[in-house]
């Protein structure tokens, strides 16, 4: 087995599961981790927006595929958000997915819409320093984030019924409608995109590195033998064992 003298106690002391957590302290010892770049859970969301029915920025949409955010612990493109990417050159079905709001037709691969509720919109806005509004559908989980040069006065949008301008409230004499107070800006408990296994450690897995196993095969199965008499009182006699059976447990290796 290795590693070398597996048969020590003292050796297996001195191996750990590959994990994501990361003791910032310990890094002195750099051979000790393997450099990956690591972030917090989630990124900010503390954004405070106020709504302007029937309008929206036209020609100011940012292009997904610029930004990343932060979503479970690394930085994913935004673009993986996009109504065409989920809803129509996959067939997403989790509750990330949102497909309410993609419109066949109108969202192409180079469409900026992007299929999710108001809470998941104003989530990445918050983490894209250049987005200063959002163009977001009344009544479907549809919306565009807008650069910084969209405007914000009323009479410089562009009127549709079917969309509001969320704006970032950075200036506070800028015109607004209040929506009264924020609702709980909390995120749904399951993930905002499908999940990567990049091969750590979790909850109901312990993962190692660096460690092989020696299969050997054991002869512990023996046979068991009757008479070629048809009488029901020869009793069944166990012979020698004749063949070689393996048991292995299920092990997993990185």
């Amino acid at each position: 087995m290795s590693p070398l003298d597996g048969d020590k106690i003292s050796t297996w002391n001195r191996l750990w599961p590959k994990a994501f957590f990361n003791d910032d302290p310990s890094l002195e010892y750099a051979e000790l981790h393997d450099g990956r770049e690591r972030y917090d859970a989630v990124g900010v969301n503390s954004g405070t927006y106020t709504e302007k029915p029937g309008k929206f920025a036209h020609l100011h949409n940012l292009r997904l595929g610029d930004y990343e955010v932060i979503i479970d612990g690394e930085k994913r493109n935004v673009a993986e958000h996009q109504c065409y990417a989920k809803c129509a050159e996959s067939d997403c079905t989790d509750e990330y997915c949102n497909c309410e709001g993609y419109f066949s037709g109108f969202d192409t691969p180079t469409s900026n819409a992007i299929c999710g509720d108001e809470l998941l919109c104003e989530y990445l806005c918050d983490n894209i320093e250049e987005c200063v509004s959002i163009d977001m559908h009344m009544t479907l989980p549809r919306c565009f984030l807008n650069d910084a040069t969209a405007p914000m006065h009323l009479d410089e949008l562009t009127d549709d019924p079917n969309y509001k301008v969320l704006e970032l409230r950075t200036d506070p004499n800028s015109e607004h409608t209040d929506r009264g107070p924020p609702p709980a800006r909390k995120l749904q408990s399951t993930s905002l995109l499908n999940v990567i296994d990049h091969g750590y450690s979790w909850d109901q897995m312990l993962r190692f590195t660096d460690i092989t196993f020696k299969m050997e095969a054991h002869s512990n199965c023996a046979s068991v033998t009757r008479s070629s008499t048809a009488d029901p009182n020869v009793k069944a006699r166990r012979t020698t064992p004749s063949r070689s059976v393996l048991f292995i447990h299920r092990v997993f290796l990185v």
